[in-house]
């Protein structure tokens, strides 16, 4: 690693970990099952959801830009594995880099009746400024019935009363555009395979021309192939991405899991202990 001459250094870490490996009297694995699982994306950048997020981009410019022609309520629909929640988390950033302030409710910060009202009173101050509201996966919260989520007819009722007059809002934000009151866009999530999207909206008396629906699906073949370059550092065969296309239907949990039980049986090992395609 210190040599003087170039040409006599090694010419990545990778290679040093191999000449690591094979010097020592002892047996030092250069990866350890936990940094391997630390090359599955699950935190920092999404993979794929580029339609998604920019149709989403262009939703939080046009309330910036006073634009009535787009709806400012988003309704998020996915089934079980399509990345609802991290999809939603993402906005935040996103949101907060266009200088708008940002209101994430989930299992960890429930939307009480309070916060919310609270919310709608600072949005009533004259301001410019733009509140974006996201809420995950909604329709736990309004299945009175989903007794396995802690979820009561009460949260219920507190959630409709409490969003009904910011959606008014949303409706008035449109019809009138000079408002000089702070703005609101609302996007919230469903799981669609509990609940049709459209059940949400009439729960909470959205009009299908305020809401702009967005479907999170399954990856597409290239979708997979960006997924394992993520994981693998390199371009994977093509055999190998439909063959990791036919047993997870490209579902991100799914493709995640598979991933993740071949690292942990050690079946995704290059000479050096990283994930390569080869290997895969």
């Amino acid at each position: 690693l210190m040599a003087r001459h170039p040409d006599e250094r090694y010419p990545s870490a990778l290679i040093a970990a191999q000449a690591l490996q094979y010097s020592s009297p002892r047996e030092y694995p250069p990866e350890t099952r936990q940094t391997l699982l630390s090359y599955l994306p699950k935190e920092g950048k999404i993979i794929g959801r580029k339609f998604e997020t920019d149709t989403i981009k262009e939703s939080f410019q046009s309330i910036s830009d006073a634009n009535s022609s787009v709806p400012h309520i988003i309704c998020i629909s996915g089934a079980k594995g399509t990345g609802r929640t991290r999809f939603l988390k993402r906005l935040k950033p996103i949101a907060q880099q266009m200088e708008m302030n940002v209101h994430l409710f989930n299992d960890e910060n429930p939307p009480a009746r309070a916060k919310l009202n609270s919310l709608l009173n600072l949005t009533s101050q004259k301001s410019d400024e733009v509140h974006v509201i996201l809420i995950d996966d909604i329709d736990q919260i309004l299945n009175k019935d989903d007794n396995e989520q802690g979820h009561s007819g009460e949260d219920f009722t507190d959630l409709v009363h409490a969003l009904k007059p910011m959606i008014r809002k949303t409706y008035f934000q449109r019809k009138i555009q000079s408002a000089s009151t702070n703005k609101i866009l609302i996007l919230f999530s469903v799981n669609s395979e509990k609940t049709n999207p459209k059940d949400v909206l009439s729960d909470l008396g959205i009009s299908s021309s305020h809401c702009r629906m967005i479907e999170l699906k399954n990856f597409e073949t290239f979708e997979i192939e960006e997924y394992l370059t993520a994981v693998l550092g390199e371009k994977p065969d093509d055999s190998v991405v439909q063959q990791v296309m036919d047993c997870t239907e490209g579902n991100p949990l799914f493709l995640t899991e598979q991933i993740e039980s071949m690292i942990a049986k050690g079946r995704l090992f290059s000479l050096a202990g990283r994930p390569d395609a080869k290997t895969l």
